[in-house]
């Protein structure tokens, strides 16, 4: 959510010299890896040179509409329960592109009860224990958003064309697409899932 976040010793930027460091170039200043284009590269982006940048949304009311008129193939959040779900589905409207993959969004978080977060993934957690169901864990669902004035509603279902459907019978939104019903999933995850992390962690 805050620049200091990314660049905080062993933070994402830090971290990000493990994945990138023998195949990227580093852009401290603007937080970003440049790849320079290979016969590998071309043949995956269309001769595009890729990047990865890391960012932040600091102000609630106004950074994520610094992202306007930009096309991401890949937007990944860091404690998404930090952000406001307006910086996340604004964010989202940004993901498209033309280079040839499949345009995708990843988040983790730490649970918190009070995060909006937490009522987006309700169907995954029980609701008298609070904890998640382990049997729906990596069940793929689609949702699209409704907006009701100033209020944004999320719609579930478990097809896409569900989702369409509810959106143009119910919600009168005659030109709803495939591009407005997404596929999302949670994943139940703890720290003896990750035999890495348990290592370091002693």
């Amino acid at each position: 959510r805050e620049e200091a976040q990314v660049t905080n010793s062993g933070g994402m930027w830090d971290g990000s010299y493990k994945i990138y460091n023998k195949i990227g170039i580093p852009k401290k200043g603007e937080l970003v890896w440049e790849f320079p284009a290979t016969k590998a590269l071309d043949e995956f982006s269309s001769g595009l040179r890729s990047t990865v940048k890391f960012g932040h949304l600091n102000v609630a009311e106004t950074s994520h509409f610094s992202h306007q008129g930009a096309e991401y193939a890949f937007i990944g959040f860091d404690e998404l329960t930090h952000f406001t779900v307006d910086q996340w589905s604004y964010l989202l409207t940004r993901l498209r592109t033309t280079c040839g993959i499949k345009a995708r969004w990843f988040a983790t978080c730490n649970p918190d009860k009070n995060s909006w977060v937490r009522h987006f993934i309700d169907w995954w957690i029980d609701p008298e224990t609070g904890v998640a169901i382990q049997e729906r864990s990596g069940i793929i669902r689609y949702w699209g958003i409704v907006s009701e004035g100033l209020e944004s509603k999320v719609v579930w279902g478990r097809t896409q064309q569900e989702v369409i459907d509810l959106l143009k019978n119910e919600y009168g939104d005659d030109e709803a697409s495939e591009d407005d019903a997404q596929s999302f999933t949670f994943i139940n995850a703890r720290l003896e899932d990750n035999k890495y992390l348990g290592r370091e962690y002693k």
